[in-house]
Order: C-alpha cells, then structure tokens, then sequence
C-alpha cells in the first residue's frame, strides 16, 4: 500500500485541485495525470482512497507518432462525486501538501464542502468567488 506522505508528495508535482463548470453548475474533482508507465502507482492510489474514481488512458498528443522520449501516452486518475471528495480532503487534512498547491487545496476544498452540505444550491457567489480564488491561484504558480 502507498504511504500516504508519498502520496502528499505525488500529489505536488502531478496532482490537480480543479472544477468544471456546465452552466450554473460547479463540479469540482480531484486528479493526478501520470506517464503510461506509472499506471500501477495510479492503481495504488485509487486503491488508498478506497476504489473510488477513474483511471482514463489518454492517448499521446502527436498522432500516429511516438514522441521522442518513447513514452505512447498517460493515464489520469480522476474522482468526482462530492461524497467520494470527502476521503480526498481527509487524507490532505491529515497529510497536508506544503507546496504551491496547499493554497490551491485550501480554495478546492471549501468549494468541495460547499457542493456537499447544499448540493443543489450552494451559495453561488460563495462559490464563484472561490472558483475564481481557485483560477487566480492557478494561474500566479511559484
């Protein structure tokens, strides 16, 4: 089983505290994106959080060639449903990152628990207000 401070640590460098946005509706999920080749840490990961989300296979950007470091694409991991965020914020409130994305995670994490407590009306200016914390915090990385 993964040690959750090398999770931490995974989550750093290749991790993503983000949202999408249909309409009026706020989605937001957690994801890593790792090489093809590290599928099985991808594994071990879900498997931490209990089997929850997905683990995609994405192709690689230039079509119909392998890419100069031979690797032929990535696999994301990816976990959406609000109620399965929960293990996500637990084990960052436990183990918590220490690098750029802490303040990312901050931000992320009252959106989370924002969609959980009003699934279906949360506070929509709270909500637009941190996904644009979220965005800003995106956009200005150390």
């Amino acid at each position: 089983m993964i040690e959750p401070w090398y999770l931490t640590g995974v989550v750093e460098f290749a991790g993503s505290f983000t949202y999408s946005r249909t309409d009026r509706n706020v989605v937001p999920y957690f994801a890593i994106k790792l090489a093809e080749d590290e599928a099985g840490l991808l594994e071990e990961i879900r498997t931490y959080f209990g089997g929850v989300g997905r683990i995609y296979v994405l192709g690689s950007k230039r079509l119909g060639q392998t890419p100069p470091d031979g690797r032929t694409g990535s696999r994301y991991y990816r976990v959406t449903r609000v109620q399965d965020l929960d293990l996500v914020v637990s084990h960052f409130e436990e183990f918590p990152l220490r690098g750029r994305k802490a303040s990312l995670f901050v931000a992320w994490r009252e959106i989370v628990l924002l969609k959980r407590d009003r699934y279906r009306k949360p506070d929509r200016a709270k909500v637009d207000e941190l996904c644009a914390a979220l965005s800003d915090a995106g956009r200005h990385r150390t």
